[in-house]
């Protein structure tokens, strides 16, 4: 009871996949009293499975893990074609088949389904050693784990979908304060180089018409003045 809640605990305050999944890997396969266990996870874009935990791999498959453990094998079959809704015994391993054909009695391991909510997210396979076989009890525990660990493997994608669009946001926003900053260095040297011109052109002829004025006409050069004012403090603006 106590590794059980402990395999709970994990999975319940772990935000990342990678750790809700080691993590409850470890605690399952102690609970067992297996040495050797490891989980696929099922990518949603591509329908693939990809190794993404495991606990004491053998050397044959962990030394060549990049080939061995990669494409769909017995159980994922078995998985994608609806025959493994609850925990089962003795699935003979088609990996370790082809990495050990001389050692038939090292290739079974138990399966469990990782199913919640109607949705597959994994399989877990726990590798049994020669005479072993879980009984009814322990692989009805199984089926209770295997569907705690499904659902947290759905939690921690929510959340890395979350966080993913928290970071798009993100971005986008940066984009848009740029862009806007952009628009506003645009505005500033357009007013600089195309108003500014004509409002200081403005100023100049305003200067020079109310100097003429101001000897024929004394009211004309005093409202030319306050113009020539106006357009100034316009510049200034």
């Amino acid at each position: 009871m106590a590794i059980f809640r402990s395999i709970a605990e994990i999975l319940n305050r772990s935000f990342t996949l990678r750790e809700a999944l080691d993590g409850a890997l470890r605690g399952i396969v102690e609970l067992m009293s297996v040495q050797t266990g490891w989980i696929f996870l099922h990518e949603q874009e591509s329908g693939q499975f990809r190794l993404a935990a495991h606990v004491n791999l053998p050397p044959v498959l962990a030394v060549a893990s990049e080939r061995r453990m990669v494409g769909d094998c017995r159980c994922i079959r078995m998985l994608r074609e609806g025959q493994l809704r609850e925990p089962i015994n003795l699935v003979q391993c088609l990996r370790l088949e082809q990495a050990l054909p001389q050692s038939p009695e090292a290739h079974r391991h138990a399966s469990v389904p990782l199913i919640a909510q109607d949705e597959t997210v994994g399989i877990l396979n726990l590798l049994l050693p020669e005479g072993r076989e879980f009984a009814q009890d322990e692989l009805d525990m199984l089926a209770s784990i295997g569907h705690e660990v499904a659902i947290a493997i759905q939690r921690a994608r929510l959340f890395e979908r979350v966080r993913d669009q928290e970071h798009v946001r993100r971005e986008l926003l940066q984009r848009l304060l740029v862009t806007q900053e952009e628009e506003r260095r645009r505005i500033a040297q357009d007013l600089h180089d195309h108003a500014g011109q004509m409002m200081t052109a403005l100023i100049i002829q305003l200067a020079q018409l109310a100097t003429r004025a101001e000897q024929v006409d004394g009211p004309m050069a005093g409202a030319l003045q306050k113009l020539h004012t106006l357009a100034q403090q316009g510049l200034a603006e």
